[in-house]
């Protein structure tokens, strides 16, 4: 799964009325998504207890949630996964924060954005990035190395991954595992979290989370 290193920005025409469908592959969806959340900040408005806000009109929250992660789902196809928010994003009737984002990033269905971001990709061009993505969350359940979890717990014993989430909220994307231990049962336990540097493509994010994750399982 070798990527190709670009460390320099590009430019990016977002032509809003095409980008639900097919024209974008999934990592610039990605990377979209992200600068949509970013750009979202700071748009929110409070009324009693209550708080609307850029994250919780693209994912269409009823309860008074804010800010929360955006988690991609597992084993799915992710098109109609980023639709869905990108919809909402152009076309869902706007209370008074999403009016304003829309407004300043120039966010309409008949509208476009030059964005820059870094686009290096696999050189496997058969590869897509949802294979890498399920590839990452194929470790869920994978026992992994006991030196680099507690390893000054000695009563903790045969470590194990119990979950992943693929997730940004708008500072790049996250790779975060869950694991616990044997003598807990495998119940809720501890995180880490690989994250994505600052201009660093989607590809080379996923790519070096996967590497880095490979090297903590045990075979």
């Amino acid at each position: 799964m070798n990527v190709l290193k670009e460390n320099t920005l590009t430019a990016v025409k977002v032509d809003f009325s095409k980008l639900i469908g097919h024209t974008y592959p999934d990592e610039l969806k990605m990377a979209i998504l992200d600068w949509m959340l970013k750009t979202g900040k700071g748009f929110e408005y409070k009324y009693g207890w209550n708080k609307d806000g850029i994250n919780k009109s693209l994912l269409d929250y009823s309860a008074n949630n804010y800010d929360c992660p955006v988690c991609l789902p597992k084993h799915r196809d992710y098109s109609l996964f980023f639709d869905a928010i990108f919809a909402r994003a152009i076309y869902a009737p706007a209370n008074k924060p999403l009016k304003e984002w829309r407004e300043k990033e120039h966010i309409c269905h008949n509208k476009y954005r030059m964005l820059k971001f870094n686009n290096a990709i696999s050189k496997r061009k058969h590869l897509v990035i949802s294979s890498l993505i399920d590839s990452i969350f194929g470790f869920d359940g994978k026992l992994i190395n006991k030196e680099l979890h507690h390893p000054t717990y000695l009563e903790r014993t045969e470590p194990k991954i119990i979950g992943i989430n693929v997730y940004t909220t708008g500072y790049g994307w996250i790779v975060q595992y869950q694991f616990s231990f044997k003598e807990f049962d495998y119940e809720p336990g501890w995180y880490k979290c690989y994250c994505q540097n600052k201009n660093e493509s989607i590809w080379e994010f996923l790519q070096r989370s996967y590497d880095e994750l490979i090297k903590i399982v045990i075979n």
